[in-house]
C-alpha cells in the first residue's frame, strides 16, 4: 500500500465541490473527476471550465500552492486543399469522437479549404455513419456511450440550440436506444454539423460530446484570425502538405 489515494468526485458543478475538498492541506492534485491526495505535497491540478478553475486558483493562493488549470477547449482543426484528405477524415473523427467526444482537447471547430468543402463532408458523414455505436469492451466498436443521462442530455441540447440557429446536421445527434445489457445507457449518433456561423452557441461553447462543427474558409489569414476567435485555448492542429503554410501559421 502507499499514501496515496485515488477517490472519485462525482460531479463537476462547484456548488458540489465542498471547501474541504479544495483546501485540505495533504491535497496533491484535485480534479472534479478524480483526486489525488498524498500528504504534504500541495499541488492543484484540476479540470473543468474556467469559472470552476477560478475558485481553484484562488483558493490555491491562500495556501501558496501550486496550481496547474487544464480549462477545456474549442480547439481548431484547419485542413487546406493541398491535405491529405484520407488523414485528414481520420483525424477529424478522432479529434471529434474519440470517448464520445468527452476529451478537454477534442478538435470541433473543423475549419476546411472551400475548394475542398463539399468532398471532404462527403467522406467525413460516409466515415462518421459508419462507426459503430456499442459495448465499448468489444474490440469493434468505436462509439460508446455518454457518461451519464445528464451530460447526454446537455449535448443533445447542444444539437437543438444548432438546428434553431440555422444550422445543418448532416448525420448523428441522436440518442441510439440499444438492446440487451446496453438497454438505458445513453449512446449518441456521432453529429457532423454544417452551415455554422463563429458567433453560434455551439461554435463557442465546449459541448464535451461528439459534435463536429465544420466552416469553410477561403485563405490562410482568414483561418488564423478564425481559429484564435475563441475564449479557449487548449491545443489545434493543421493539415497541409505545404511547409511554408506551417511556418506561417506557427
Amino acid at each position: 500500500m502507499t499514501r496515496e489515494v485515488v477517490a472519485q468526485a462525482l460531479t463537476c458543478c462547484r456548488q458540489y465541490t465542498p471547501d474541504w475538498l479544495i483546501f485540505r492541506k495533504f491535497l496533491k492534485a484535485c480534479s472534479f473527476l478524480a483526486l489525488w491526495m498524498t500528504m504534504g505535497l500541495f499541488l492543484k491540478s484540476p479540470c473543468g471550465i474556467c469559472a470552476q478553475n477560478d475558485c481553484v486558483m484562488s483558493a490555491g493562493a491562500k495556501g501558496v500552492k501550486s496550481v496547474t488549470l487544464e480549462l477545456g477547449g474549442k480547439s481548431p482543426i484547419i485542413i487546406f486543399e493541398d491535405s491529405n484528405m484520407k488523414n485528414a477524415i481520420k483525424a477529424t473523427l478522432m479529434a471529434n469522437f474519440l470517448s464520445q467526444g468527452q476529451v478537454c482537447s477534442s478538435g470541433t471547430r473543423v475549419f476546411v479549404q472551400h475548394s475542398i468543402a463539399k468532398k471532404f463532408l462527403e467522406l467525413l458523414v460516409d466515415a462518421t455513419k459508419k462507426l459503430k455505436i456499442g459495448d465499448p469492451f468489444a474490440e469493434d466498436t468505436t462509439v460508446g456511450a455518454t457518461i451519464h443521462e445528464a451530460h447526454a442530455e446537455k449535448v443533445l441540447s447542444y444539437i437543438t440550440a444548432a438546428k434553431d440557429e440555422g444550422t445543418t446536421i448532416l448525420c448523428g445527434g441522436e440518442r441510439v436506444l440499444m438492446p440487451g445489457k446496453l438497454a438505458g445507457g445513453w449512446y449518441l449518433s456521432p453529429a457532423v454539423v454544417v452551415n455554422c456561423m463563429d458567433n453560434m452557441k455551439v461554435v463557442r461553447e465546449e459541448v464535451f460530446g461528439s459534435l463536429a462543427c465544420v466552416l469553410e474558409f477561403e485563405t490562410e489569414e482568414e483561418a488564423i484570425k478564425r481559429a484564435n476567435n475563441t475564449d479557449f485555448g487548449l491545443a489545434g492542429a493543421v493539415f497541409t502538405k505545404f511547409p511554408l503554410i506551417l511556418l506561417y501559421m506557427y
